[in-house]
């Protein structure tokens, strides 16, 4: 039987691909340059005062993510993007320092904002019936450490050299695959023990997400989990882990919230979860298995802040190409 593909979706599909890079250009700069980012305070009144506005530079950092670039391809790349440089072009080196004076909080109120835009461009309200999902992903770095590794036979150590890795967290909604939080950690870092923070971070948003569907993995099982999602007014729907007591049977003695989210889950429903592995995907794709540059955690931070701002650039692109070719065939 042939595949019979939904009508309109092709139509936005090329249209957002075709516009995706000058969209995430203009509107990047014109985001930054009304909400500039702080200048970092001085630790003397001596040397040189910077040669490029930091909001400019805030620009650089952003799109050298979306377009994948290391600094050096950046720097150039900074010629074709038409920014308010006095006619110079940034070496390497002082993007990397601009990179590392970007605020934390300023970088998650960009985020945020754009998040908004999102949500409001999809016309997905407080009171709408949402999926949202949380998750992790593994990114691999691109250098190598030495790791002294023990041998359990004959005790011996031998040292080895590997490449670290690094964990994505993200909280997003998941039928247009909006990000409304997220967190880079070291690979060490549970997943359970995430989720907190990044319910914490979305309250940023302003929103309300009650009546609002959470679906998460086996990993963030537990009493502790499940309270925050009730706290945010939504419905946990997280696959329980089975206790090898009692046959196997899940136990929930003594867990409240665990046995409440138990008594919500909805089978049926807990398959959208998979869609959030449509950014982790299409990431992995596009950034070759997101390969990442920065080892440092203050970098390794940004870089996850950065991601989540240019995938989100992209997806309010993809949906409003996709409102416009809808609209498209209506006013014919």
């Amino acid at each position: 039987m042939k595949h019979q593909r939904r009508d309109g979706y092709w139509p936005g599909y090329h249209a957002a691909r075709a516009s995706e890079n000058g969209f995430v250009v203009g509107y990047v700069k014109e985001t930054v340059r009304e909400d500039p980012p702080p200048e970092p305070a001085r630790k003397s009144p001596r040397g040189r005062k910077r040669a490029y506005p930091l909001a400019e530079m805030a620009i650089v950092c952003i799109l050298m993510n979306h377009f994948n670039l290391s600094y050096q391809k950046a720097e150039n790349a900074v010629a074709s993007w038409d920014l308010d440089l006095n006619g110079l072009v940034p070496d390497h080196t002082t993007i990397f320092r601009a990179h590392a004076a970007l605020d934390m909080e300023w970088l998650e109120r960009v985020l945020t904002t754009i998040a908004n835009a999102c949500l409001e461009r999809a016309g997905i309200g407080e009171a709408s019936d949402v999926d949202t999902a949380a998750d992790s992903t593994g990114v691999k770095t691109d250098r190598y450490e030495d790791k002294v590794k023990l041998d359990k036979k004959t005790g011996k150590e031998t040292v080895e050299r590997t490449r670290p890795y690094l964990k994505l967290h993200l909280f997003a909604v998941l039928k247009r695959q909006i990000i409304l939080s997220c967190k880079m950690t070291p690979s060490n870092v549970a997943d359970t023990d995430m989720l907190p923070l990044l319910f914490e971070k979305s309250k940023k948003l302003g929103r309300s997400f009650a009546g609002w569907w959470f679906h998460a993995d086996r990993g963030y099982d537990s009493d502790r989990n499940c309270k925050a999602a009730f706290d945010m007014g939504m419905r946990p729907n997280i696959d329980q882990r089975k206790s090898r007591e009692n046959s196997g049977n899940r136990r929930n003695v003594g867990k409240r919230f665990r046995r409440r989210a138990a008594a919500l889950f909805d089978l049926w429903r807990y398959r959208n979860r998979r869609m959030v592995e449509g950014i982790f995907g299409a990431e992995e794709k596009r950034a070759y298995r997101l390969l990442c540059r920065y080892r440092k955690k203050e970098t390794q931070e940004r870089f996850g802040m950065l991601l989540a701002i240019t995938w989100n650039v992209r997806a309010l692109n993809r949906i409003r190409c996709d409102a416009e070719t809808a609209a498209a065939p209506a006013a014919r």
